[in-house]
C-alpha cells in the first residue's frame, strides 16, 4: 500500500521537499553572494576588456600588426572568462543533477538506472526533426547568459500547463499534481544555474483549448512563457483538428514565442512538422498514451503479476500498473491504490473519478517532463564550448564564437527574432471555424493580438491585478498558485441595482458550488461575468489602462481591426441558472441591447463546438469590425449591454478585442 502508515505519509514527504524551495533563504543568500563576486569580477575584468579595445582604436592609426596582437589578446581573455564561468556552472549543474537523482531513487528505486536514462528521457517528448530540439536549448542558453551578465534583475523560467481537469490534477491534492512535481524536480536545479523555474498549473476543468482559451493565452497563462504545453485530449476531442490548429497558431504568434508541447493529442504528428518549418519549436509526449508506442511506464512490473513481490516495490512502482495498464485494473485502479491517502490534509477531496489520473500518473508526468529539460539544459551548457556556433536552419554562423557576452546574447536575440518573423510569414492551416462569415477575418482570428478580460481562474490578469486594476501582494505558494484572494461579488451576495447610471459587470463568483473544497485540492474556478436585466444598461470600457500597459503596443494598436468577440459560460453537465440567458436571446429582439462604441450590434456569428466553448463575433450593420472611441482613445471599446428579459442574467466568462 502507498501510505501504510498514517502516522508518516509519504505526501508530508511531498510537503516537506516542497518547502525546499518556499524556505531557502540560508542557500539562497549563499549562491547569490557567489554569483554577485563572480559577477563583480566578471565586470571587472569586462572593463579592462573595453579599455583594451578603445587602445586598440587609438594604435589603428599607429600600426595594424600591434593591433592585431592586441586583438588576439583581447579574444584570448574573452574566451577564458567564458572558461571560467562555465566550469563554475557545469559543476553546480552537476551538484544539482545529484539532488534530483535522489529524487527519482526515492521514488522509483532499482529502476532510476534502467528507466529514467538520458536517452529515454530525450526520447520521451518527439519532435519532427532535430530542429526543435536546437530552439529549445537555444532559449535556455539565453536564460543562462543573462542570468550570469544581469545579477540585478530575476532570470525566470517559465513552463506553464494547460488543460482539462484531468491535467489540473482533480482528485488529487494540490502538491501531487504534475506542475507542481515538475517545479519541485527542476526549481533546485536551476536555482543553481541563477534562473528562478516556475511550473505553474493553469489547467482548468471543462475547458476546451480554444476558440476561448486559445484568443486568451497571453491573459489566461501571462506575455512570458518559455514553454506552454496543450493537455485538452479529453474535452477537445479526436475528430477535428481546427482546436489544436487554432491553439498551436496562437501559440506561435504569442508575443513570447513558448515551446510548444503537447500531452496526447491525436494531431500532432500531422501538424506538428508543418509548425516546426515555419518557425516554432514542438514536442509531443511519446509516454502519456498507450498508443504512442514504448511507454515507460511499460518497463515497470504488473503488480499484479504472482511473481512480482509487490511490497519490495517502491512508492511510483507499487500498485502502478496492472494488466498491462497504468492506474486501472484489479486492484491497481481501487480507490485505495489510485489515490493518495488524504488523513491529515484534507478530510475529503472531490472529483476521484475513473477519468482523472491519480498521483502516480502526475508522478512520472512531473519527473519526466523535468528531467528531458535536464537534459536540454545540460546540452546546451556543453553548446558554450563549441566553436563556431551553428544557426538553427543548419547553416553556419558567421563564425560567432559561443560564450558568455552581451555579444552572443544579441545573437541568440536574433536567431529567436528571425524564427518569429518566419513564422508570422508563413502560410497559416484553414480553420472551418473561421470561414463563411468571417473569412475576412480568418488568418487575424489565428495570429492577430488580442485584448482579453478572462473571468475564470488560474489567470495571469486575475493574479497580477491587471483586470481588476487592484494588485494585491501577493505570495507564490508553488506550483502556480498564490496567495491570491477572492475578489468580487458572491453569489449569494450580490448588490442591489444602481439605475442612476450604467454599471460595470459584475465579477461573481460561487463559495457553495465551486469553493466548498478542502485548501490543498484544486485552486481553478468558473467565476464569471454577470449582466442582470435590472441593472438595465451595464457598460465596461476594454481595454483598461491596465491591460493597455500589459498587452498592447503602438504596432498592436495600428494594426487593431475594430473585432469585438464575447464568450458565455459553461456550467458543468448542463446545470444552467434557470435565470440564464444567452446572447442569442439578448439579441433576438427589436429593440437595441448591445452596442459598441455606441454603434448597435445587429447580428453576431457563433463560434465553438458546443455549449461548453460558445464564443459569439459581434456584427454590426456595416460587419464585424466597429470603429475606435473617440470618446475614451484610440483602441478603447465601451461596450454597453442591457437584458431583456425579466429576471434574466447574461453569464460571460470573456470579452476579446482585437
Amino acid at each position: 500500500m502507498p501510505n501504510s502508515n498514517p502516522e508518516a505519509s509519504e505526501w508530508d514527504e511531498l510537503e516537506a521537499r516542497s518547502l525546499v524551495f518556499a524556505e531557502i533563504d540560508g542557500p539562497q543568500e549563499t549562491l547569490a553572494s557567489k554569483r554577485n563576486k563572480m559577477s563583480q569580477s566578471y565586470r571587472w575584468r569586462q572593463v579592462g576588456v573595453l579599455l583594451v579595445l578603445a587602445f586598440c582604436a587609438f594604435m589603428a592609426y599607429v600600426r595594424g600588426d600591434v593591433i592585431a596582437l592586441l586583438i588576439l589578446d583581447v579574444e584570448e581573455e574573452h574566451e577564458k572568462l567564458t572558461k571560467d564561468i562555465l566550469g563554475d556552472l557545469k559543476k553546480r549543474a552537476a551538484d544539482a543533477r545529484i539532488e534530483v537523482d535522489k529524487l527519482i531513487e526515492e521514488d522509483y528505486g532499482q529502476f532510476k538506472d534502467e528507466v529514467f536514462t538520458k536517452e529515454n528521457m530525450m526520447n520521451a517528448f518527439q519532435s519532427p526533426s532535430e530542429l526543435s530540439v536546437e530552439r529549445l536549448q537555444r532559449r535556455i542558453l539565453i536564460k543562462i547568459i543573462e542570468a550570469q551578465l544581469r545579477t540585478s534583475d530575476d532570470t525566470t523560467f517559465n513552463w506553464v500547463i494547460a488543460g482539462h481537469s484531468a491535467a489540473a490534477g482533480h482528485g488529487n491534492l494540490f502538491n501531487q499534481t504534475t506542475a507542481f512535481i515538475l517545479e519541485q524536480t527542476a526549481r533546485p536545479f536551476f536555482e543553481a544555474l541563477g534562473i528562478t523555474f516556475y511550473g505553474k498549473n493553469y489547467a482548468m476543468g471543462g475547458t476546451k483549448s480554444a476558440p476561448e482559451n486559445a484568443l486568451c493565452m497571453s491573459a489566461v497563462y501571462g506575455p512570458d512563457l518559455d514553454i506552454l504545453s496543450w493537455d485538452f485530449a479529453m474535452t477537445d476531442g479526436r475528430k477535428a483538428s481546427d482546436l489544436y490548429n487554432i491553439w498551436s497558431q496562437r501559440v506561435g504568434a504569442h508575443p513570447s514565442s513558448p515551446i510548444m508541447v503537447s500531452y496526447g493529442s491525436v494531431h500532432a504528428k500531422d501538424i506538428h512538422g508543418g509548425l516546426e518549418k515555419a518557425g516554432m519549436s514542438v514536442f509531443e509526449a511519446a509516454f502519456v498514451d498507450e498508443k504512442n508506442g514504448d511507454l515507460l511506464a511499460a518497463r515497470f512490473p504488473n503488480s499484479d503479476d504472482p511473481k512480482v513481490n509487490v511490497t519490495e516495490l517502491p512508492r511510483g512502482v507499487k500498485y502502478y500498473r496492472c494488466g498491462g495498464h497504468t492506474e486501472s485494473g484489479e486492484p491497481c485502479g481501487d480507490n485505495l491504490f489510485k489515490w493518495a491517502d488524504d488523513e491529515g490534509l484534507c478530510e475529503k477531496v472531490k472529483s476521484k473519478t475513473k477519468w482523472h489520473n491519480g498521483w502516480k500518473d502526475h508522478l512520472l508526468k512531473g519527473r519526466v517532463s523535468a528531467l528531458f529539460l535536464i537534459e536540454n539544459v545540460l546540452e546546451a551548457l556543453s553548446k558554450l564550448d563549441e566553436t563556431p556556433s551553428v544557426a538553427s536552419d543548419g547553416v553556419e554562423s558567421d563564425n560567432v564564437v559561443p560564450s558568455i557576452s552581451e555579444g552572443y546574447l544579441n545573437y541568440l536575440y536574433s536567431l529567436e527574432a528571425s524564427d518569429k518573423k518566419s513564422f508570422m510569414s508563413s502560410k497559416p492551416p484553414r480553420v472551418p471555424l473561421f470561414e463563411d462569415d468571417l473569412e475576412d477575418l480568418h488568418n487575424a482570428f489565428l495570429r492577430s493580438n488580442t485584448v482579453c478580460r478572462y473571468s475564470s481562474l488560474p489567470s495571469y490578469t486575475r493574479y497580477e491585478g491587471i483586470m481588476t486594476e487592484n494588485p494585491q501582494e501577493i505570495k507564490y505558494v508553488g506550483g502556480g498558485r498564490t496567495t491570491y484572494q477572492d475578489e468580487g461579488v458572491q453569489y449569494f451576495k450580490q448588490p442591489e441595482p444602481k439605475l442612476d447610471s450604467p454599471t460595470e459587470p459584475l465579477l461573481v463568483y460561487n463559495l457553495t458550488s465551486d469553493r466548498e473544497i478542502c485548501e490543498h485540492e484544486k485552486f481553478d474556478f468558473k467565476d464569471y461575468f454577470g449582466i442582470r436585466n435590472e441593472d438595465h444598461w451595464v457598460k465596461t470600457i476594454i481595454p483598461n489602462d491596465s491591460e493597455t500597459e500589459a498587452f498592447v503596443s503602438n504596432d498592436d494598436l495600428e494594426k487593431q481591426k475594430g473585432v469585438v468577440t464575447v464568450c458565455e459560460s459553461f456550467f458543468y453537465w448542463n446545470n444552467y441558472p434557470q435565470n440564464f440567458v444567452s446572447i442569442h436571446d439578448v439579441l433576438n429582439t427589436n429593440e437595441t441591447t448591445i452596442r459598441v462604441n455606441d454603434v448597435p450590434v445587429t447580428s453576431y456569428t457563433r463560434i465553438g463546438r458546443n455549449a461548453d466553448s460558445w464564443c459569439y463575433v459581434l456584427a454590426n450593420e456595416e460587419g464585424y469590425t466597429f470603429p475606435a472611441s473617440e470618446k475614451h482613445g484610440p483602441g478603447k471599446y465601451e461596450i454597453k449591454f442591457k437584458v431583456p428579459e425579466k429576471g434574466g442574467v447574461l453569464y460571460l466568462s470573456s470579452f476579446i478585442i482585437f
